[in-house]
């Protein structure tokens, strides 16, 4: 799923995150129905409560299981916490959100530790982490997510990048085609400052979709057909589990 939109401009398209649930993406510039969400004491805030009169930037985080944090997830609020000076100097605030997520501390524990080259084991932010347990805040800013997905399924929700104006309204938001798809701190640096970024929207990753697989070299079997054909020829299996990213 990618969806650029600044000041009146979409551009999208979805792809399958399993059972997506209906998008209700608000137009560029318009006001979503107020998004509840749950902070680190369990207590209920809206985006007012944790902007106040400053614009704000929503990262939405892959969501969180219990079992392990996102590496491209952690990556990004690493670069947003080395930024968050400049950030507060444009006159923005950051909030991340964890959709259908329940543990604001232990998400940051595995952040913490998602990296082997940077281990923080105590990791932190200067802005607040929220959980969307009932993906109220997806539906209000058209973020795709899977309500059914486990730790298995993983991922939650798709990554997506949004800037809200002091006004409440959206004037930009970014989501991801792959887990490593964001923007960079500094082109949202520049949708704070200036309304858009300077040159063109770098991101982290690719932001177009992946070229097509070469041609394969093996005989691939299906999981059904090939534990058919092992059954008949008295052969062991090959079983090859793998990640998109």
């Amino acid at each position: 799923m990618r969806t650029l939109r600044t000041a009146g401009l979409l551009v999208a398209g979805c792809a399958s995150l399993g059972a997506l649930a209906p998008r209700a993406v608000a137009a560029g510039g318009a006001v979503p129905e107020e998004a509840k969400f749950v902070d680190a004491s369990g207590h209920a805030v809206t985006l007012a409560d944790l902007r106040g009169d400053r614009a704000a930037v929503l990262l939405f985080m892959r969501g969180f299981k219990g079992d392990f944090a996102c590496f491209y997830c952690g990556t990004q609020l690493r670069a947003y916490r080395e930024a968050w000076p400049k950030l507060q100097a444009a006159g923005a605030t950051v909030v991340a959100i964890l959709p259908g997520a329940k543990d604001v501390r232990g998400f940051l524990e595995k952040v913490g530790t998602s990296d082997d080259a940077h281990p923080d084991p105590g990791f932190t932010l200067p802005f607040p982490v929220v959980l969307d347990p009932d993906f109220s805040a997806c539906r209000s800013y058209g973020v795709c997510f899977d309500p059914g997905a486990d730790a298995f399924t993983f991922p939650v929700s798709e990554p997506a990048t949004l800037v809200v104006g002091k006004d409440g309204r959206v004037t930009f938001s970014y989501h991801g085609i792959d887990p490593p798809d964001r923007p960079e701190v500094d082109a949202i640096l520049d949708v704070v400052a200036h309304g858009a970024p300077k040159a063109g929207l770098p991101t982290s990753a690719r932001a177009a979709a992946p070229p097509p697989p070469p041609p394969s070299s093996l005989p691939w079997q299906s999981y059904a057909e090939g534990l058919a054909l092992a059954r008949s020829d008295g052969r062991p299996v090959l079983l090859d589990f793998h990640a998109l990213w």
